[in-house]
Parts: C-alpha cells; sequence; structure tokens
C-alpha cells in the first residue's frame, strides 16, 4: 500500500520501484494466432507521451507551471495526455484562458483531455455551483479543447488510448450510462491491444492514494463500482488518473497493482501534496507561487511516459524549476517502470513491427527515435455500439451495526425531542437509506415531523433518516428502496428544556459548512479562503479557525486533513465550541 524508503540526498530525489506482471495475468489466450510482442531493441522506446493532470487554470500557480510544460514537451513527445480538472471552476473566462495558453504555448502539439470534477464547477453570482457536462457547461468544454465528445478514443502505434469523462462530482452519477456502455464495448473491441485509460477520479479502495481519505468518495458510487469493476476485467489496460495531487516522490501508489489492476497516479501541474513520512502528515503546497516554485524544484508534477514493447517507463518531471535552472529537467533517475506485455494479433518479424495507423494494418520498418508515429486516429462513443447493458457488482456490507447514536430536534411549539438508535442491523451502504417512518409516527402532528442526521463515530458516515421522534420508546424504523432491509431501532424522550448537549450555537470546531461534520470539505473551504476564491461569515470563520489563534489559514486546514486521517492533533476538534 505504502511504498517506503524515500532517500533525499541533496537536491536530487532518487527512487525506483519495479512491478513484475507475470504473463498469466492477462489470462488464457483466446486466439491460437495471439501472440506476445518482442523487440530486439527494448532500450529505445517505440514513442513517447507526455502526461500531466490538475493545471487548475485560476490558481495562481497553475499557469506558469503549465506554460512551461507546454514549452518543454512539445519538442520532447508526440502527444501530452491531460487526465482532468483542467480549470479551478469552468466559468467561461477560465475555459477560454486555458484554451489561450493551448493556443499560444503548445505549439500545436496535440492535448487529449478527459474531464475532471472540476471542470463541472461553475460560478453563479459569487457562489459555486455543481453542474453536470451537459448544455452550457459543455459547450464550454467543446470550444475550450475542441473535443466535440467527452468519451472517446484513438490508436497510436498499435496501442488504444481511451479517455472517460466525469460528468458531474456526485458518486451516484459520475458517469453517464452511455459513456460506461461505451467504455466497456470499447474495452472488448481492444481485449488483444494494450489499453491505456485516463480518468480523473481515483479508487476509494485504496488507501495509499491518499493517507487523508480526502478524495475518497468519486468512484464510490454504482457507476465508481462498474468503472473499477470493467479495469478489473480487462487484464491489458493501465489507468491513469490524478486529483489527489500527491507526487510520485510521495511514495502512495505512484504505481499500484495490489488491487486486481494496474493504475498511475499523474501528480498536480498547480498545487502538489507530498506525504511527509517523518511527521506522518500531509503537506500542501497550494496558492502560494513563490513557495511552489522553490518546493517543486524537488518534485514531480507531471510524467513523461517512454513505452516499450514490454513495458512503461513513467519519468517524473518538475516544472516549477524553470526559474532556478537553466532549464527544466526530468528526474531521469527517478522513475517507475511498469511491466505490459504488448498482445497483437499477427506474428512480428526480426526486421519489422506492426504499425497501425487506421483500420488497415501496415507493414512498415521499425521507427527510428526521431520519427514520430502516424497522427491517432479517433473513434467516438455511438450509443448504437451497445451490445450488452452494464451489470453493476452486488452490494457490499461497509458498516458494522451502530450504537447509541443520539440526536435532538424542537417542534414549531418549542419542545425538544431527544432520539437514541440504539441498533443497526443489515447495513447495505455507506451512506444509510432514507428511512421510512412507521404506523407508529403517523398519528403525530406533521410539524414534528423532523429529518434529522444520526453522526456516526467515522464522521465521513452519516445514518439520513426522515424520522419524527415520539415518546414511544423502541420504536423500529426500516428501509425500503429494494435494498436488503436496514432497521434502526430507536427510543425517543420529549422535553421543554433544550438538552445539555446543544447549549452553545457557535458549531462544531472544524465543521466550517455547518452539516454537522468535520471532514476534508471543510479543509477544502479553508483553502479557498486562503487563496480569496470565496469568502467566510463570521461564525464560519470561528468554526475554521481550529487552533485558536484568531486566524484561518492553510494551518487549520491541514489540522482538519490529518483529523480525518485520525492522525492526534491534540485540539478539540468535532467537539462544540464552547
Amino acid at each position: 500500500m505504502k511504498q517506503k524508503n524515500l532517500f533525499l540526498k541533496s537536491s536530487i530525489i532518487l527512487f525506483a520501484l519495479i512491478f513484475a506482471l507475470l504473463p498469466t495475468a492477462f489470462g488464457a489466450r483466446a486466439d491460437e494466432n495471439v501472440t506476445q510482442h518482442n523487440s530486439l531493441k527494448e532500450n529505445t522506446p517505440l514513442y513517447s507521451f507526455g502526461a500531466i493532470s490538475d493545471v487548475h487554470i485560476q490558481y495562481e500557480t497553475g499557469y506558469d507551471d503549465f506554460k512551461r510544460a507546454l514549452t518543454y514537451l512539445k519538442d520532447k513527445v508526440p502527444f501530452v495526455c491531460l487526465c482532468g480538472d483542467l480549470v479551478s471552476y469552468a466559468t467561461e473566462e477560465n475555459m477560454r484562458e486555458y484554451k489561450s495558453y493551448v493556443d499560444k504555448y503548445s505549439g500545436g502539439l496535440p492535448i487529449y483531455e478527459c474531464a475532471g470534477n472540476h471542470d463541472n464547477y461553475d460560478i453563479v453570482n459569487g457562489e459555486i455551483k455543481a453542474r453536470t457536462l451537459t448544455g452550457e457547461m459543455l459547450d464550454r468544454w467543446i470550444n475550450a479543447t475542441g473535443k466535440e465528445k467527452t468519451d472517446y478514443s484513438f490508436e497510436y502505434n498499435g496501442d488504444v488510448f481511451i479517455f472517460l469523462s466525469l460528468k458531474s462530482d456526485d458518486p451516484d452519477d459520475l458517469f453517464t450510462d452511455v459513456g460506461l456502455r461505451w467504455f466497456a464495448d470499447t474495452l472488448e473491441k481492444n481485449k488483444n491491444k494494450r489499453c491505456f485509460v485516463f480518468q480523473h477520479a481515483h479508487d476509494p479502495e485504496d488507501d495509499g492514494a491518499d493517507p487523508s481519505h480526502s478524495y475518497s468518495d468519486l468512484l464510490s458510487g454504482q457507476s465508481g463500482k462498474e468503472f473499477l469493476r470493467l479495469i478489473r476485467k480487462y487484464k491489458n489496460t493501465v489507468w491513469f488518473h490524478g486529483h489527489t495531487h500527491l507526487t510520485i516522490q510521495s511514495g502512495f501508489s505512484a504505481v499500484n497493482e495490489s488491487l486486481g489492476y494496474r493504475s498511475v497516479h499523474i501528480p498536480s501541474l498547480s498545487g502538489t501534496r507530498f506525504y511527509n513520512e517523518k511527521l506522518n502528515i500531509l503537506e500542501n503546497f497550494y496558492y502560494d507561487k513563490n513557495n511552489t516554485k522553490i518546493w517543486g524544484a524537488l518534485h514531480s508534477e507531471g510524467y513523461i511516459v517512454d513505452v516499450y514493447s514490454q513495458k512503461i517507463v513513467i519519468k517524473g518531471m518538475n516544472f516549477a524549476a524553470g526559474d532556478k535552472r537553466n532549464q527544466v529537467e526530468p528526474f531521469e533517475d527517478f522513475c517507475v517502470t511498469l511491466n505490459t506485455p504488448l498482445v497483437i494479433t499477427q506474428e512480428p518479424t526480426l526486421e519489422k513491427t506492426t504499425v497501425t495507423a487506421s483500420e488497415t494494418t501496415e507493414e512498415a520498418t521499425e521507427i527510428p527515435e526521431t520519427i514520430m508515429p502516424t497522427e491517432p486516429i479517433f473513434t467516438d462513443p455511438m450509443e448504437t455500439t451497445v451490445t450488452s447493458p452494464v451489470v453493476s457488482e452486488p452490494a457490499t456490507d461497509f458498516q458494522k451495526p451502530t450504537e447509541n447514536i443520539t440526536t435532538s430536534a424542537m417542534n414549531t411549539e418549542g419542545t425538544y425531542f431527544t432520539e437514541s438508535v440504539t441498533t443497526v442491523t443489515n447495513p447495505t451502504k455507506p451512506i444509510y437509506p432514507t428511512a421510512i417512518t412507521t404506523e407508529a409516527f403517523t398519528s403525530l402532528p406533521a410539524d414534528i415531523i423532523e429529518t434529522t442526521s444520526f453522526a456516526v463515530s467515522d464522521p465521513t458516515e452519516e445514518i439520513n433518516t426522515d424520522v419524527a421522534v415520539s415518546s414511544q420508546p423502541q420504536t423500529s424504523v426500516s428501509a425500503s428502496e429494494g435494498l436488503a432491509e436496514t432497521t434502526c431501532t430507536a427510543s425517543a424522550s420529549h422535553s421543554t428544556s433544550k438538552p445539555i448537549e446543544s447549549e452553545t450555537d457557535n458549531g462544531i470546531s472544524g465543521d466550517v459548512n455547518d452539516d454537522g461534520k468535520v471532514n476534508i470539505k471543510d479543509a477544502t473551504t479553508i483553502q479557498k479562503f486562503a487563496a480569496k476564491i470565496l469568502d467566510l461569515t463570521d461564525a464560519e470563520k470561528l468554526r475554521a479557525d481550529v487552533n485558536a489563534d484568531t486566524k484561518v489559514n492553510i494551518k487549520d486546514a491541514t489540522l482538519i486533513q490529518k483529523f480525518v486521517a485520525k492522525i492526534e492533533t491534540g485540539l478539540p476538534l468535532g467537539k462544540p465550541i464552547a
């Protein structure tokens, strides 16, 4: 899970990971004519490409490094793959700015993008709004990228590059059904070729991808599970993702084969994270342009990927060092080798190799290092190509029975009701399904029917119930929605006095968003406040000042990240503010 033994010597970090993949991992061959491709020149790559992610146009740190990356890569690789979060917020202005940088600095270098969660965010009247990649938002995407499709694939030198975009930031609606079916169909059609998949979000089961679990929710819904099922099914794939902003030097799943698939995490061009093993904390380098330049000189912000017949070599690059050195230098000695046997449908000779430039296959001499392969040919997703429905994985138990959970509510007459959930059985989802009020509650006046949120021991989870509170003890509430039954057994009481635990109106320390829990969203809100992207009310500032130094800054965000990661902070985080 964690790749340790990080060595810091002088100004260069040297770190090597080697992952071996047995040929049997590809499963039995379906055709006698399918053979493994071997090259006589494994010291010379067949081709290379650039891999970057999380540019976040609008962050101060994003502009210069994106410029440097494009300027450097345009003379080194035939194309670049950008794995989402082109902008911080997909306003018309930011999307135009992204396009202007590509037009000005890429020198015509082809860039192939997929959309990340930030590419679905808009700002309306000063407020951040989550949207779906349709309508006006889709038009902005098309105008900025020049791509008429958000999901597409192309073939390059016999390898298939597949791009799947996030359509929203809702885990249950992350991909469209059409997009997932096209993805499944594309993988099936190319199951005997090496496929490089680019999709922004990372696996929530991959604890090593981020020790703070900051971004563990995006692929937790059914569409995310379907994506992971397909990645595990087709062993000829290598999945590239971004989202966490962790550098390759952090050692957390830069390359991961432990979960039944092969994935490569791409760092961020705008704001990077590095796991400080000595202090056991995540260090953030966001928003501060000068700080990031100095620190970035030692840490990767992207990759050049060298592709061979039997492997890919991922070379960590830094672009922020441009002002500190004569040129942008790659971490030539800091690379990761991932064995990826190429499976093709034709036996190669010693002198020739197969190069697929379109739907037809032509014979060509092996490509010299100075000659780039033919321009990629696109194959757009077509709804008519769907031949079979998507099959989702069965539901899995995620939570253990929870005991002694208490909440309170007040009706219109000023009477406070306190309800305690004593047991929960048959949990079927990370977030409990909406409960149905039982007959015992139906006789109560409508004005005391309350929607309450039961906080559980894990601050990232909650039980959402539409439950009225009454004096009826031991009342059972059962879930429906066609799921396995979830039963909450609750007892309730009422009083005209406000419960002691609710005496403060200041809220919970760290709960900036005042949603009853402390999680990474609160840390992100503080980061945006520190970057002057949004403002906070006085009450929000009080909840955000977790170290009680009368200031709200990145230190408070870091303390919340430690709290979410279950790292002791010695502060009353998650508790009512006196």
